[in-house]
């Protein structure tokens, strides 16, 4: 038995219905989607992954929470953000091969679906009109991120130059 286990039916996944990316999908293409994602459960406390490991897998948050943590060698770990059923994270690694820039923790026992770079792009190929809908809505996610991003720049650069403190 592998690491995780793959879910045959999208009705064992109702929260699929309420992620964003997901709910450009009709609920057949959804159901296929369904079959490309693995699960696994996990335990309060227990690591997702740590900062720092390669990033090329997306993560749904099916059941539970789990925390976004910054970790450093220097203080103790920081709690960025919480997120519940229907969240997800690790989108960019299903784009570019890169680290991950914070480590995730179940806070609780929590289940996540995954679907790694590999999987998503075969998904992709072999149900492109459902795959052009998933890329959109990725594709605006990510870019609401870089706008958010882009602002949050702007402010802390006025900060610096008024002199303000920019914490």
């Amino acid at each position: 038995m592998g690491l995780f286990r793959k879910s045959n039916d999208e009705s064992k996944f109702p929260v699929l219905k309420q992620v964003g990316f997901l709910q450009q999908l009709s609920g057949h293409e959804r159901a296929l989607f369904s079959h490309s994602l693995d699960r696994r459960d996990f335990r309060d406390g227990e690591w997702v992954f740590h900062q720092g490991f390669p990033q090329a897998v997306l993560f749904i948050v099916a059941t539970g929470e789990v925390e976004i943590v910054l970790e450093s060698a220097a203080t103790q770990p920081a709690v960025l953000d919480t997120l519940g059923p229907a969240s997800f994270f690790g989108e960019t690694g299903l784009f570019i091969e890169t680290q991950r820039t914070a480590g995730v923790r179940a806070k609780g026992n929590a289940t996540l679906l995954a679907i790694s770079q590999e999987d998503f792009n075969h998904f992709v190929q072999l149900n492109p009109r459902a795959g052009i809908k998933l890329l959109y809505g990725l594709g605006r996610r990510l870019s609401e991120m870089l706008a958010r991003t882009n602002d949050r720049l702007l402010e802390l650069g006025r900060e610096t130059a008024d002199g303000q403190p920019t914490g």
